[in-house]
């Protein structure tokens, strides 16, 4: 989803092609090394996603107040419609 909406933006001009992070992850699973490393910076630092803290109907999770952007190895209709 996060590649997704980064092209749907570059498409309509709203983030640069040459676009870069400015901070640090603040996912402690979202390294430099992870494929969408890039878009998912960019919906942290645009505001659209910020990460939960909590455990919600087992698709986030949390260990001492870290937030991890979770996607599950499978997905379901409503996940979709759920984003």
């Amino acid at each position: 989803m996060a590649a997704f909406l980064f092209r749907l933006a570059k498409r309509w001009g709203i983030v640069d092609e040459g676009w870069q992070p400015k901070g640090a992850s603040p996912f402690v699973d979202v390294t430099e090394k992870v494929a969408h490393y890039r878009e998912v910076m960019w919906l942290v630092e645009s505001g659209i996603s910020k990460g939960r803290t909590d455990i919600e109907r087992g698709l986030l999770q949390a260990t001492g107040g870290s937030l991890y952007f979770y996607v599950p190895l499978t997905s379901k209709r409503a996940f979709v419609f759920g984003f």
